[in-house]
This record gives structure tokens, C-alpha cells and sequence, in this order.
């Protein structure tokens, strides 16, 4: 049905590009006068309890230093109150389906979800 309608506004836009750039741009204001007045957010607020995050130092970091790093990421965040956990995983193995170095880790962290997400 819209590929019939396209074809049939298609030629008819093409005669007229002032005409055509007018609709389009009247559409688009229209639309973002519309969507300011849904009276709510266009996402809603989140309040995810887990979160992954990657943390990337230059290449050629060693192991030894990147393991560190991590556990004093690990300190720091379980210091925070509303933190229940944490872990971590350096690098990649060779068969893996996304190969990176010892330089990439990830950062797994859970809060508590009695955690009051409002008040903060």
C-alpha cells in the first residue's frame, strides 16, 4: 500500500521540489510540536541493577597491570554504598568470538536493588 501511494506522489513531487521540500519540512516541524507535548519522556528512567562496562588501556599493557588496575576499581566501587558487586574479565581468548589483548576488560557491576535511584 505505501509503495502504491510513494508511486503515486513520486512524479508529482519531482515537478514541484519547492512544493515537495515545504511538505517535508512542515512534517518535521509538526512532528517535533507533537512530540513536546506527549507530557512524559521520550525514554523512561532506567533503574537497571547491573551494568557492564569496558575499561581500555593502550595496547601493550601487561596483564600484571591491567589485573591492578581492576582490583582497585574493585575497591573503589564496593566503597560506594549501594554496590553489592563486582567483577572483572581481562582480555579474550584466541577462539573467542571477539578477540581483543589483556589491555580490554570488562567491568561487571550490580547495585543493590533497594537502592533508593531516585534521591541520587
Amino acid at each position: 500500500m505505501l509503495k502504491s501511494v510513494y508511486a503515486a506522489m513520486l512524479p508529482a513531487s519531482m515537478h514541484r521540489p519547492y512544493a515537495a521540500r515545504g511538505f517535508v519540512l512542515a512534517t518535521f516541524l509538526l512532528g517535533g510540536a507533537a512530540a513536546s507535548r506527549f507530557g512524559q519522556e521520550f525514554l523512561p528512567e532506567f533503574q537497571e541493577t547491573d551494568c557492564l562496562r569496558h575499561f581500555l588501556e593502550k595496547p601493550g599493557t601487561s596483564l600484571k597491570e591491567m589485573d591492578r588496575m581492576s582490583v582497585r576499581a574493585s575497591k573503589e566501587l564496593r566503597a560506594i554504598p549501594g554496590v553489592r558487586n563486582f567483577s572483572s574479565h581481562i582480555g579474550r581468548p584466541e577462539v573467542a568470538d571477539e578477540v581483543v589483548g589483556p589491555n580490554f576488560t570488562e567491568l561487571w557491576i550490580s547495585i543493590d536493588p533497594d537502592v533508593d535511584y531516585l534521591s541520587t
